[in-house]
């Protein structure tokens, strides 16, 4: 089995971990301390600006990379290890408020605390802290519940005093004013300290969990959920939303999840359920959205949970369930391109249904499995196949057949250089095939790649180093004869 059809077979694995609700299919993984966790039991989740995924546990943060964990704890600098709430803000760094009321932050891999920042030294708070938030101007702002408010900006810290008995649940910023949340409304800064402005439409505030593309998300005394849309930078526009006895939420564009017996998918303006419940069984903390639409769930009992995107499940769904054999995948910013064993091409886009442009025709009886794909400069994509060397016009969608033998079997390209193997050949060019090379070899090739500025080829005997005249045995620690079907590559 080749390494391509390996990776397919796994992401059906994976993919298929699968929950059906109302109709819906919601594609999951799980990852616990066999995963590489600190902990099971986690509060929040935050994504920097490189990428990377930060994770609050009672047993420190750990970042994640999309395959291993890195936990950092009291000895690497952290304040507590019991981080409830990560902020990143908009210099990159990661601040990271714990349960008992120590703060500190990572930024360009080091972690400061009051220790080595004398302005955290000169924040103290007697009540729990909420989370941090920074304003217009890249100031952070940090309070705790008990009337402590804090300005820390760079080389200088303010302290700022909201209304007396002003409990402090939330830090709203909007535009380039600073709104305390409070059971008793709402407290605006002005002359180093916070003034209560009119309330908010309804009866008292009893929670406030989460801001995000100008919606605040309440409840009020009565179990009754609200949604207010910030317009103009202004106090709220209020909108009632009637669902009633929903104790926690979490807004995503249009929809939100709602905890009620496990967690569900509500949609605001239709007011109405999605699909769910799910995680049922489960104590979820806090739920969040990346940059590639996957949600991530963390419980309080059971790790991580990630919801991957729409459009992935869709693919899989839509097509690598039907009755048909993918042999080759290519994706970039514009969708997925995969090839099958019946020599058709079928294009993914990101934000629409899958479509065949592609249908080779049989070559002297021979089979057109398309056997790997890679994208040109100018728009082509390349395809090996059981019929030769072939390349897909995508502004056209007209394919042509490049001058070569039966059988190729895998190829690469890195820049302007391509090289392309079968059963006794290997096809080379250094100017995106302007020019095609082959080389005569009696043996049988089945991959190819690039690695320390070498062009390395597998073979049914094992890896051979290629330099476009030559070829020799690629010399390796370890005895490797079998048959190589994939080469990838890691790094520059």
């Amino acid at each position: 089995m080749s390494l391509i059809r390996l990776h397919l077979f796994l992401l059906l694995i994976v993919f298929n971990r699968t929950l059906h609700a109302q109709n819906f299919t919601v594609s999951m993984k799980h990852y616990g301390i066999e995963e590489g966790l600190p902990s099971n039991l986690l509060y929040c989740v935050a994504q920097d600006k490189t990428g990377y995924l930060w994770f609050g546990t009672d047993a420190g943060v750990t970042r994640f990379d999309g395959v291993n964990f890195t936990t950092f704890t009291t000895s690497d600098g952290l304040a507590s290890n019991d981080v409830f709430n990560i902020f990143c803000d908009s210099k990159n760094r990661l601040w990271f408020m714990t349960l008992s009321k120590e703060i500190s932050y990572f930024y360009n891999g080091k972690i400061y605390n009051k220790t080595n920042d004398s302005l955290l030294g000169k924040i103290h708070f007697t009540g729990e802290l909420v989370p941090v938030r920074e304003d217009a101007s890249h100031a952070i702002w940090i309070a705790g519940k008990e009337n402590e408010v804090y300005k820390y900006e760079e080389h200088k810290i303010t302290l700022y005093k909201p209304p007396a008995g002003f409990t402090i649940t939330y830090i709203l910023p909007i535009g380039k004013q600073i709104y305390l949340i409070s059971p008793k409304g709402m407290a605006c800064d002005s002359a180093q300290q916070f003034v209560q402005v009119r309330g908010l439409d309804y009866k008292t505030i009893i929670d406030i969990q989460y801001l995000e593309n100008k919606k605040l998300i309440t409840y009020d005394s009565n179990e009754t959920m609200h949604v207010d849309w910030l317009r103009n930078d202004s106090l709220p526009h209020h909108y009632k939303l009637q669902s009633t006895d929903l104790r926690m939420y979490y807004e995503s564009d249009t929809s939100m999840w709602i905890r009620k017996s496990g967690l569900s998918l509500f949609h605001i303006a239709n007011n109405k359920f999605l699909y769910g419940p799910i995680l049922e069984n489960r104590k979820p903390s806090f739920i969040f959205k990346d940059r590639d639409d996957n949600t991530w769930i963390t419980t309080l009992d059971h790790g991580l949970y990630k919801l991957f995107a729409k459009k992935s499940s869709s693919f899989i769904r839509n097509e690598l369930d039907a009755n048909n054999t993918f042999n080759s995948v290519y994706a970039d910013n514009e969708g997925v391109y995969a090839g099958n064993i019946n020599g058709e091409i079928w294009r993914i886009p990101s934000h629409s249904t899958a479509q065949k442009i592609c249908q080779l025709q049989t070559n002297f009886g021979h089979s057109t499995r398309i056997l790997s794909l890679s994208k040109l400069k100018n728009n082509t994509l390349l395809m090996s196949t059981d019929a030769g060397l072939n390349c897909l016009n995508l502004s056209t969608l007209v394919a042509t057949k490049l001058p070569t033998t039966l059988a190729i079997k895998n190829h690469f390209v890195k820049g302007d250089t391509i090289v392309s193997v079968g059963y006794g050949t290997i096809y080379s060019s250094v100017n995106q095939l302007k020019q095609l090379q082959c080389k005569v070899i009696y043996n049988r090739f089945y991959s190819a790649g690039y690695y320390e500025g070498n062009i390395i080829v597998g073979a049914i005997d094992g890896l051979y180093l290629f330099n476009f005249d030559t070829i020799q045995p690629y010399e390796l620690d370890i005895p490797l004869q079998a048959r190589i079907s994939d080469i990838k590559t890691y790094g520059p």
